[in-house]
């Protein structure tokens, strides 16, 4: 059995502003395909198309290194936690 992923599109676009329209918080938003087949003949067990999920971080204006960190760790989490549904949703159809 083979799990193939594509990542179609991810964005990081701000969501929250302070009164000055300075970012706050940013918003990583991943979506992807995946599809789960035999490794012999290739035949297509289970697929999905267009998944997405969201983790929302911190932005510290003052500290990019900390932005970037937190960008990171939003990162992923997010690539985690869709791993984690799309799993589970695979094997609940079996």
């Amino acid at each position: 059995m083979i799990l193939q992923g594509t990542i179609t599109a991810l964005t990081v676009p701000p969501v929250a502003f302070d009164r000055y329209d300075k970012a706050q918080e940013g918003r990583a938003v991943m979506t992807g395909d995946l599809l789960f087949d035999e490794r012999e003949n290739k035949k297509k067990i289970w697929s999905v198309l267009n998944f997405s999920g969201n983790e929302t971080f911190r932005i510290d204006q003052a500290n990019p290194n900390a932005t970037s960190v937190s960008k990171t760790a939003a990162l992923q989490k997010l690539a985690n936690d869709i791993a984690e549904k799309e799993i589970s949703n695979l094997m609940s159809g079996f």
